[in-house]
């Protein structure tokens, strides 16, 4: 029964050495999470004051760009690139209103003549 205890023996402490493989990996990973995460948090405020700094920097250089109307800007772009173009239904209705519109203005023209129109002359043989 000697060499069960002792192969027992030995299992048990693979086992321990096992676990405690484990809990030091946890421990180490835990660890390392905690620094990265720190680390993380320091370098995006050491950037968020680094951006406050150049954002200062540019204000005092750069006065007015302050003063750039920015809608005024983007409804120019939005002109040149054709963006406020009206549709086509629109540009129909429109169009349609000048033809009536100058097809009225014929007829008035046509009807208004100061020309007598010619009559047809009819000759009828004896």
């Amino acid at each position: 029964m000697s060499k069960l205890k002792a192969i027992e023996e030995t299992s048990r402490q693979v086992w321990l050495a096992g676990l405690g493989v484990y809990g030091a990996g946890w421990k180490y990973s835990v660890e390392k999470f905690d620094q990265t995460f720190t680390k993380g948090n320091e370098l995006i405020n050491d950037l968020i004051a680094t951006g406050e700094t150049v954002e200062t920097k540019l204000q005092e250089k750069l006065p007015k760009v302050k003063t750039i109307d920015l809608e005024a800007r983007l409804a120019d772009l939005k002109q040149k690139l054709g963006f406020n173009k009206v549709s086509t239904a629109t540009r129909i209705e429109e169009l349609t209103a000048k033809v009536d519109s100058l097809t009225a203005a014929v007829a008035q023209l046509a009807t208004s003549d100061k020309k007598p129109a010619r009559k047809a002359k009819v000759s009828v043989k004896k």
